[in-house]
This record gives structure tokens, sequence and C-alpha cells, in this order.
């Protein structure tokens, strides 16, 4: 269930969240906390949320928040049955970006997060996958949390 609802174009993902729109701080000097444009979607099959309110405008907050909804979802849903096998190197705009991170935590999680061991069963080097892990500060957070939970020293940056 979780890869068709991350490979759903946003449009259609946004159907199954609740959207709530709210006035938050940030940029946007006289304009602030005047207009509703930050947005908090929740998705309702999992109850999993996100919010965005970096912009002024209310659909570049809507994307983002879908973006980041997609991106939790990977985060928290695991699928340990098969392992789809991108290629390694996926741009953060590219739809399948989020469905991506989740087959990273997939091999992680059957791996019992033994990094040397994902990166062997996704096909990469253990440095490719540390260099991965890196670059999404929200999987990197989710690998040392699972990481210490189960007596393991965390990931170190370089």
């Amino acid at each position: 269930m979780r890869n068709s609802w991350l490979m759903l174009a946003d449009d259609k993902f946004a159907r199954d969240c609740s959207f709530h729109a709210f006035r938050a701080g940030g940029p946007g000097g006289q304009k602030q906390n005047k207009t509703s444009s930050a947005v908090r979607l929740v998705h309702n099959p999992t109850g999993i949320s996100a919010e965005a309110a970096e912009s002024r405008s209310r659909n570049e907050n809507l994307a983002k928040a879908i973006k980041k909804l997609k991106l939790n979802i990977a985060c928290e849903i695991r699928n340990t049955f098969k392992l789809l096998h991108f290629q390694m190197k996926i741009n953060p705009s590219n739809p399948v970006y989020s469905l991506w991170m989740a087959e990273i935590l997939d091999a992680l999680e059957i791996c019992e997060f033994r990094v040397s061991d994902a990166a062997e069963k996704l096909g990469i080097s253990t440095g490719q996958l540390v260099k991965i892990l890196e670059k999404e500060p929200l999987l990197w957070q989710k690998t040392n949390q699972k990481r210490i939970s189960r007596n393991l020293p965390p990931l170190k940056t370089h």
C-alpha cells in the first residue's frame, strides 16, 4: 500500500489528506501573520502529517507539505517483503524520490540497520549508502534512531 501512495501524482495523493491552512511566523514582512498561507496535511489512511510554512504562497507551501508528507510516510512505513531495486542516484525533485528513500530504509530494516549489509543488498558500496543517508537529514536521523535502539553505534558524518 505504501508504494502505491508514494507513486500517486500529488493532486491524487492530496485527496487522501486532510488539509488545514493556518497563520505562521516566518518570512513576509508586512504580510507576516496576515494570511493563512501555512499548510498542514494529515494522510488519512496512516495519520502521518507534515506542514510547510516557508513561503507566503499557500500553493507553494502545499507542494512542499506534500513532498514532506510523502517522505514522512517513506520513513515510517516499512515494506520488507520485496525490494524494488532502484538506480542509486535519484534527484529529490524526481517523483519517485520518496519511494527510493523508503526502499533504502526497507533494506536497512531487513539488515537490522547494519549499513554494510544493507549496501550489499542494494548493490552499492557502504560509502555510497552513507553518502545517500547524509544528504537526507530525515533519513539520517531515522537510521541513527533505529541503530541506537538496536545497540549499534550511530553513524558519524564525514
